[in-house]
């Protein structure tokens, strides 16, 4: 039993979290992106089950009614997607995102600051038809569509057209 809400975190960190390392790839914004590794879903579930345990005693901090919806709702789906599985390889590439998402949604719920979650999604960089999985926390998506809207704004505020113009 985790006896701080400091050690639910680090447990947190250490058994799912601290398996994606930052790469060395950085934007321009300033983003690192993470590469999800392999984690024991044995383990995992153990840390469910310890979590859950935790809660239910105040740790690391009280959930109201709403927040334990959440965390009950989050902690299912996880558990549900998880199915038999006792490996990460029996995963493909899609449901190991949404297991990261859900267990950062999952982690969001427990601290409380939304700000802090990092969501993964599979984009196409410009020129090439490859996917790749690009993490964020939420606030640095919600500053990168703040600014791509205000560079969009700028181009129709100056006149200039944002269309190609033909022959």
């Amino acid at each position: 039993m985790f006896k701080s809400g400091k050690l639910i975190l680090m447990a947190c960190l250490v058994i799912f979290i601290a398996g994606c390392n930052s790469t060395t790839n950085t934007t321009a914004s300033n983003q690192s992106t993470f590469t999800p590794e392999r984690v024991s879903i044995p383990d995992y579930l153990e840390f469910l089950d310890n979590l859950e345990m935790s809660i239910a005693e105040g740790e690391p901090r009280e959930l109201d009614e709403s927040e334990q919806r959440q965390f009950a709702s989050i902690k299912s789906s996880l558990v549900s997607l998880i199915g038999t599985r006792s490996d990460l390889e029996e995963f493909d590439q899609y449901d190991k995102e949404r297991l990261f998402n859900l267990h950062q949604r999952l982690q969001t719920v427990v601290i409380g600051d939304p700000s802090t979650q990092v969501i993964c999604r599979q984009e196409r960089t410009t020129g090439s038809n490859m996917r790749q999985t690009r993490c964020m926390t939420r606030q640095q998506a919600d500053d990168e569509r703040k600014r791509a809207s205000q560079f969009f704004g700028d181009l129709v505020d100056s006149g200039r057209s944002i269309m190609p113009v033909g022959n």
